[in-house]
């Protein structure tokens, strides 16, 4: 992540941003008795969103946070949080800059190649979740509800 650049974490519609649309087939749950209803009042689904900053996390999934020790959360060995994906949930990506091209970029590396820091914490990134094992939640389709 660049300086500017923020990410949404959530399972809850109410949550996701104005601009995205909830494909009828990736629902799950509460929201396959609300889709046929959205459907039949003339909702006309497009394509399934995809995009550089949509990432879909599916149960299971393991998210790291690496960084320097910040005020409010502090790093060990380059690793500030893991969180663990009970259910799927949607990461969505914005920056405060602007331009197409910042949005294709947005979730890139910012070089060629890993600086010895960044393969450090990717490193250590790796290490943590190996510890935590196996995941105890795994699911084949991604799906909110």
């Amino acid at each position: 992540m660049r300086d500017g650049d923020f990410v949404t974490i959530t399972n809850r519609t109410a949550d996701l941003p104005a601009w995205f649309e909830l494909h009828p087939t990736k629902v799950c749950d509460a929201l396959v008795f609300e889709m046929p209803k959205k459907l039949e009042s003339g909702y006309q689904p497009g394509e399934i969103m995809d995009g550089p900053i949509i990432w879909r996390l599916k149960a299971g999934d393991r998210l790291v946070w690496v960084g320097e020790s910040r005020p409010g959360r502090k790093a060990v060995d380059h690793v500030l949080a893991i969180l663990e994906c009970r259910r799927c949930a949607l990461a969505v990506g914005e920056s405060n800059r602007s331009g197409s091209e910042e949005w294709l970029a947005f979730g890139s590396l910012l070089h060629p190649e890993l600086t010895p820091c960044e393969l450090a914490r990717t490193r250590a990134a790796v290490e943590e979740v190996r510890k935590l094992g196996m995941p105890r939640t795994k699911v084949l389709q991604w799906a909110l509800g």
